[in-house]
């Protein structure tokens, strides 16, 4: 097993060089987590359609959809990334499929509360683009079906941090700055 006291040190994929590169590996492994969150969270609304005797699905208000939305498809999502990258590990599925591993920005495993706040900022652009769409009345409801200010916030936010990762010298987007973490070679 590597050890994994010492500084954390981007990988040599970082380099300004070959950014493109890392980032192609980082969003492959989102994509592969993506995939298997998908499977889970199918799983997991079945699970809660048997259990509501088919209620939440058939919700029609806002609240209700978005009391769905956040029970079967975020809570899995955060579960997912606040469990498995302060674990033992220090990665997701996908990241470890491509030899990644997250880590404090100066070396060693990160802490639930560093997972938690990761998590939170991570997925802030998709809750809000939930939150946005839903409430207070579905999108699709609406009679004024215009777009929504929220979702220029939330693609804001994901284009922010998708630069930081590109300009910045370890590839830290904006989650990883803020909790002081990195993504470096497992």
């Amino acid at each position: 097993m590597k050890e994994h006291s010492k500084a954390a040190k981007p990988p040599d994929s970082t380099a300004r060089g070959n950014a493109a590169g890392y980032l192609l590996r980082r969003g492959a492994a989102y994509a592969l987590d993506c995939a298997g969150l998908a499977a889970a969270v199918q799983g997991t609304q079945w699970v809660l359609a048997a259990a509501t005797r088919g209620v939440l699905p058939r919700s029609v208000t806002g609240p209700q959809i978005e009391t769905w939305v956040l029970l079967s498809v975020s809570l899995p999502v955060w579960l997912y990334f606040i469990v498995m990258e302060p674990s033992a590990g220090q990665a997701t599925v996908g990241k470890r499929l491509l030899g990644l591993r997250v880590a404090r920005a100066g070396g060693g495993r990160i802490g639930l509360g560093q997972a938690v706040a990761r998590t939170a900022l991570k997925l802030l652009p998709w809750e809000l683009a939930h939150v946005t769409l839903l409430l207070p009345t579905p999108i699709w409801s609406d009679p004024v079906a215009n777009v929504r200010p929220g979702l220029w916030v939330a693609y804001g936010l994901l284009a922010a941090s998708l630069a930081a990762a590109v300009l910045t010298p370890r590839r830290q987007t904006l989650p990883d700055l803020a909790v002081g973490t990195v993504v470096i070679e497992a």
